[in-house]
Formats: structure tokens, C-alpha cells, sequence
């Protein structure tokens, strides 16, 4: 039995291009941050890169083909009826759509948090982009308003996790707490607006967040795609499986009931703070007492 992978016919390999604007699906992905800025000629592909990634409509090929038959369809006839140029209505008509797919940058509602400036200063110094980046991102969540929570005691390095929300404002910050600085977070601690009448969500996301650990114990080193998925389908199932407790959460030196559950990933609790959520996922123990957290910029100088 040969391994042997099939190769795409050319037409389907056109077709998929008219479709897709690419000519075949790639195996794999992957992600970096160029180590310095591109060379002078290679800006403008970079800058318009930037500004394609950000529009709403992506057109394809074939809706520009459709746009330029359409035009050569009016073409044809005002050239019999009034004597214009049969090629100045499809070409017309090709520049307007560009515009139109391009203005669509600035549609509401927004769809990314990051800034037009920001991702045009990281197509000609990605490092500089970056740093920008990561500066805004800072304002953003600090903007939100969230109270951020920290353990009452905790050796390592404390730093902002993630966070989320809709485009137009963050709703969701979690703070990790790590055994060093570039390690993934033992504890998370995360508040959640928006949820309040929706426990049934902030249990799911409790479940999410614990069944993608300790992924290579379940599938070895370079799994495939469908082992991952397979492996976190199975974590979720097993943790559906359990029962949640009632627990008593210490914020702020206040008592705070919730429910809590440990399973074969680590532990989960949460509670209501108003309001708000507060949810503690961790390796160990999830019954950790919390406090507010005093500054919140430290937690962005390990980001």
C-alpha cells in the first residue's frame, strides 16, 4: 500500500486559485518575528500586505472575474449604443470593487484590537512594530477597568496571561503566575464581565482552558492535528465527567462562594464578584486565597 499523497490535477489546482487565491492548502503553519526591518524595495509588499490582513471582504479571483464579466457585458453594449470603449466599463468597474474591498479597513465594527498604525510600523520594523504592539495591548487591558487579582503569595513571576473581548472593548483578562519568566502559568487567575447571567459558559471555559494540558502525555511528541483534537476531546469528556463542589473563595480578606473541582489536568474554581466572574484554573490546587492587585503595569514588564 503506497503512502503516497495524490497530486491535484491543474485544473483543480486553478480552481481552488480562483476560490481560495491560492493554489493548494499548506500541511502545516508557523509563526515568527523577522529579526529586522525589510529591505527598501520590499516595503510596499509588506505595507500592503498589512493593510489586506485587515479588510473585511477578502475578494477571491474569481468575484474580480465575475466583476470584469459584468463589465465587459455593459462594455459591449454601450460601445453598439453610444460608441464608448468596450474595455472602459470592466475596467472601470475592477477599480471601483478594489476600492470598496480596500475601504473596508475601516468598516465597523472594528474586528481586531490591534491599530492600523501599529500593523503598518511592524511591516517596516517588526521590531519596533512589536514593541508598539505590546504597548497598546497594555493600554487596552488597563483600560478595561477589569480589577486584576494575584495569589497572596506566590515566588515566581507573576505576568499578564491573555485577554479578550469584543473588538470594541476587553472583557475577559487573565494574570498567570509562572515558575519563570518564559514558562507556561501553573496558576491563571482571570476576571470575566459580561457573564453574569451565564454560569453554564464560564464552566465550559474552565473545561477548554484545563483539557488542551499535559497534551504530550496523551499524545507524544509531534502529534498530528487529529491527535490533538482527539486528545483534547477526550480531556473534555473526562472532565465533564466530574462534579463540581461548593468552595469557598478569599478575596481581599472576604469570603466567596463558588464551586471548584479537581480532575486528572489540575483544578478548577470560580465565583461571582458582583457582577463579575473570578476563575482560578491551576496544576494543583485551585482554592488559592486571592488579593487585588496593587500594580498592574509589573504584570506587563515579563509579557
Amino acid at each position: 500500500m503506497s503512502d503516497r499523497i495524490p497530486i491535484p490535477s491543474l485544473w483543480s489546482r486553478l480552481w481552488r486559485w480562483l476560490k481560495h487565491g491560492r493554489m493548494g492548502g499548506g500541511r502545516g503553519w508557523s509563526i515568527y518575528l523577522s529579526a529586522g526591518p525589510p529591505k527598501w524595495w520590499q516595503m510596499p509588499r509588506q505595507i500592503w500586505l498589512a493593510l489586506a490582513r485587515r479588510r473585511r471582504i477578502i475578494p477571491s479571483p474569481l468575484l474580480y472575474l465575475a466583476v470584469a464579466a459584468v463589465g465587459v457585458l455593459i462594455g459591449v453594449v454601450l460601445q453598439v449604443t453610444v460608441g464608448v470603449w468596450w474595455w472602459l466599463p470592466p475596467l472601470a468597474l475592477l477599480i471601483v470593487a478594489w476600492l470598496v474591498f480596500l475601504s473596508s479597513i475601516w468598516w465597523p465594527p472594528r474586528t481586531r484590537h490591534d491599530s492600523l498604525r501599529v500593523a503598518l510600523l511592524s511591516a517596516v520594523n517588526p521590531r519596533r512594530g512589536f514593541e508598539a504592539r505590546r504597548r497598546e495591548q497594555r493600554e487596552l487591558v488597563l483600560a478595561s477597568g477589569l480589577p486584576l487579582f494575584e495569589l497572596e503569595s506566590w515566588p515566581g513571576t507573576v505576568r499578564v496571561a491573555g485577554w479578550g473581548g469584543p473588538p470594541e472593548r476587553i472583557t475577559r483578562v487573565s494574570v498567570g503566575f509562572c515558575a519563570a519568566p518564559d514558562s507556561t502559568p501553573i496558576v491563571s487567575v482571570t476576571t470575566i464581565a459580561d457573564q453574569a447571567e451565564h454560569e453554564d459558559r464560564i464552566r465550559e471555559q474552565l473545561l477548554d482552558e484545563l483539557s488542551g494540558r499535559d497534551l504530550e502525555i496523551r499524545t507524544g511528541p509531534l502529534p498530528s492535528p487529529e491527535a490533538i483534537r482527539d486528545a483534547i476531546a477526550q480531556a473534555r469528556d473526562e472532565l465533564r465527567a466530574l462534579s463540581w463542589a461548593p468552595v469557598t473563595i478569599r478575596i481581599d480578606g472576604r469570603d466567596h462562594e463558588g464551586f471548584a473541582f479537581r480532575g486528572p489536568q489540575g483544578s478548577a474554581a470560580y465565583c461571582a464578584l458582583g457582577d463579575l466572574w473570578v476563575t482560578i484554573a491551576a496544576a494543583g490546587r485551585a482554592d488559592y486565597p486571592l488579593r487585588t492587585l496593587g500594580e498592574p503595569d509589573r504584570i506587563f514588564d515579563t509579557a
